[in-house]
């Protein structure tokens, strides 16, 4: 009986201790990733010139479902910080399109992605031309152990405001579904009894903020 205990509190505890480094983990890459943003911020001719963008965005996310193998609903307080960079390209007044990336924490669950996405943006009135719309749609990668692959897909609403020359702030609301592919593990008296490959989806509601160079 007592080498059985024994088992089990040592699986629990070698969980968990996984679990913290897990977090560790991202977040040493979401300081590094801020590095990176950094050092590539600084002005060149090419992003100085009217038709190229270089785009920091932030975005906070709320859970509102989340299904698959497991539901998880509102009520779980399911959230995330999501940090992208994009290189937008207008191709007339009203349409910009490049390439993004990016790093995407989500919580309660705990997933982390690394999308490759193309972000579109469209400015539908000349009388409203600070407002947008915006989707971003593409594939998240797997770059450290723990991160997750997936479908990838935003759509929403943005205003963007002037506040010094070749330089403007923009501000986001819309919707974020993001596939999690993932391996569903089951177990038995402390020993691994069942594993497959699942899919999660995650629907959420985004609040972001952005920098546009």
């Amino acid at each position: 009986m007592l080498p059985k205990i024994f088992e089990i509190g040592y699986f629990c505890a070698h969980r968990k201790s996984t679990h913290i480094l897990h977090i560790m983990k991202q977040c040493i890459f979401v300081k590094l990733f801020f590095t990176v943003c950094l050092c590539i911020s600084v002005p060149s001719p090419l992003f100085g010139q009217k038709k190229f963008h270089l785009v920091f965005d932030y975005q906070y996310l709320r859970g509102l479902r989340e299904s698959g193998a497991e539901t998880y609903t509102f009520e779980e307080v399911m959230y995330g910080n999501s940090f992208h960079v994009l290189w937008l390209y207008d191709i007339s007044e009203k349409w910009s399109t490049g390439l993004g990336t990016g790093a995407d924490l989500y919580r309660d669950p705990d997933y982390s992605t690394f999308p490759l996405f193309v972000p579109i943006r469209f400015y539908p009135s000349k009388r409203l031309p600070r407002w947008f719309l915006l989707t971003d749609i593409g594939y998240s990668v797997k770059l450290i152990t723990g991160s997750y692959t997936g479908i990838m897909w935003n759509c929403g609403l943005g205003y963007r405001k002037t506040f010094r020359k070749r330089s403007d702030i923009n501000f986001q609301i819309g919707y974020n579904l993001q596939q999690f592919n993932t391996v569903h593990e089951s177990y038995l008296a402390g020993q691994l009894h069942k594993r497959k490959m699942v899919q999660q989806i995650r629907s959420s509601i985004f609040l972001g903020v952005g920098h546009i160079f």
